[in-house]
């Protein structure tokens, strides 16, 4: 059986990715020439190699129960090849924040507690958006200044319910003390000062449930804006998501170790955190390898 979250996901996949090119079918009409050639389509138009990923992962075990119900003999997109990546061409990642321009935006962005909170915990505690929303006040340890990220709450198609953090295991994020006094802020204002529930949602939505899964979004782009952190078309540097590239960037270049980074941001494997952040470092950064065996010369 799969989670609720699980089977809106597999749905969502099939409707938007599957369905277009292959749903007119009958299953045995469903050869791997058509299967191949979808694929080829797919690759052409999606934003991501994690979208085709998941799109030929969906239509591989759907095609695979069709074979355990006798509908068909084989599975067409069984061992299915995923183009190789180039990798001398430069990928397509995140913007990220320089330390500067990341103290400006907390100094001048938030606005608000809740905001300045919400900003805190996407660029130093590089939590997603879902782990965002998800976060309740029983999870925020102000004392040993850290926050306990357990679950993430997820909105598809209208549909909202939580499941455990990525990787489905907990993890502790340090927090500064800068950060944890504005949350004691926060909960005063909101909590003791405004009812709001003790063990509830952090940032509530209306009537208390999660905020709506696009209200961290717009709040970091208005509050890049204020801070005047936006391009030549006044569109803001990074995304929410970017934050927390910001964040595992910053780190990195200020020499953490790359387990300590990888922990802080929720990767299953330290390789991970490799892969995604090497390239944002910057070449001259190379130099601090150089100065270790000059020193040793």
């Amino acid at each position: 059986m799969f989670s609720p979250h699980a089977t809106t996901s597999i749905e969502t996949e099939y409707r938007l990715r599957i369905s277009p090119a292959l749903g007119h079918l009958r299953l045995d009409e469903v050869t791997r020439e058509r299967v191949e050639l979808w694929l080829a389509d797919l690759v052409a138009r999606a934003s991501s190699r994690r979208m085709v990923t998941q799109a030929v992962a969906t239509l591989r075990m759907i095609l695979s129960t069709a074979v355990s119900w006798g509908r068909i003999a084989t599975n067409p997109a069984s061992r299915l090849r995923l183009p190789v990546p180039d990798t001398h061409a430069q990928q397509r990642v995140e913007r990220v924040l320089t330390e500067t321009q990341l103290a400006r935006l907390l100094a001048d962005g938030p606005g608000t507690l809740r905001i300045a909170t919400m900003l805190r915990v996407a660029a130093e505690g590089g939590l997603r958006r879902g782990e965002i929303i998800g976060l309740r006040w029983g999870e925020v340890h102000l004392v040993e200044r850290r926050i306990e990220v357990r679950r993430s709450v997820w909105h598809v198609d209208g549909k909202v319910g939580e499941k455990t953090a990525k990787g489905r295991r907990s993890r502790n994020v340090a927090i500064s003390e800068a950060t944890a006094a504005l949350f004691g802020d926060w909960f005063t204002e909101s909590v003791t000062c405004g009812g709001a529930d003790p063990h509830g949602y952090v940032w509530p939505g209306t009537n208390s449930a999660p905020m709506n899964a696009h209200s961290p979004t717009q709040a970091v782009k208005r509050a890049l804006v204020r801070a005047g952190l936006v391009d030549e078309g006044e569109r803001p540097l990074v995304t929410l998501h970017g934050l927390r590239h910001t964040c595992g960037s910053i780190l990195l270049a200020r020499s953490v170790p790359l387990i300590v980074v990888s922990r802080h941001l929720g990767h299953a494997d330290p390789n991970i955190t490799a892969r995604v952040y090497a390239h944002l470092l910057s070449d001259t950064q190379l130099d601090q390898a150089t100065e270790v065996f000059a020193k040793i010369g």
